[in-house]
Parts: structure tokens; C-alpha cells; sequence
């Protein structure tokens, strides 16, 4: 992910700025965040405690936080959230035990 990202940026800037101008104002941002920021690594369980413990602190979801069914969007979107704001980005890892 990092190296596309960082070949997006050396090799077609102009097109991505194109795109910024026309479509996505805040794309070569986000390119810029994954090509240069760290990324936190999170198990499936790892995850899915955080948002349990999200939820014991007062957040609600739509759809319910259980271990073995699969991240909905908004779960997505509160790790999102949760972490970009500090320059990292997420990748969650071992899903292949979790997912039939």
C-alpha cells in the first residue's frame, strides 16, 4: 500500500492533482498519509475489543460488536476516526480465522 501510494506521488502528481481539482479535494492528502505515516497493526480480536470497550464508554453502533461476524462500515469508520487524526493508519490483520 505504501509503495503505491509513494509511486502515485513521484509518477503522476498531475494526474492526482488533477483529480484533487476536479473530484477529491483531500486525495493527495491521504496519499501523502499512507506513504509517509507509520501503521498500526490490530488482530481481528484486538479490534473488536476496542470497540467493545467503545461501546462500555457510551458509543453506539447500529450494528452489534461480537466477535466472529464480520466489521460493519461504521465500525470501519470509527477506527477511521479514532486514529487518522493522529497520522497513523490501520490495518487489521488476521481476519482469515475469523471469516467463512
Amino acid at each position: 500500500m505504501k509503495f503505491m501510494c509513494q509511486w502515485l506521488l513521484d509518477n503522476c502528481l498531475e494526474d492526482m492533482e488533477f483529480m484533487a481539482d476536479k473530484f477529491d479535494k483531500g486525495c493527495i492528502d491521504r496519499l501523502k498519509l499512507v506513504a509517509f505515516s507509520p501503521f498500526i497493526r490490530v488482530s481481528y480480536t484486538e479490534a473488536v475489543e476496542i470497540l467493545e470497550d467503545a461501546v462500555k464508554n457510551g458509543k453506539k453502533f447500529e450494528n452489534e460488536v461480537k466477535w466472529g461476524i464480520d466489521l460493519a462500515s461504521e465500525h470501519e469508520r470509527y477506527f477511521l476516526i479514532s486514529f487518522s487524526p493522529f497520522g497513523l493508519a490501520l490495518v487489521l490483520i488476521d481476519l482469515c480465522c475469523v471469516l467463512t
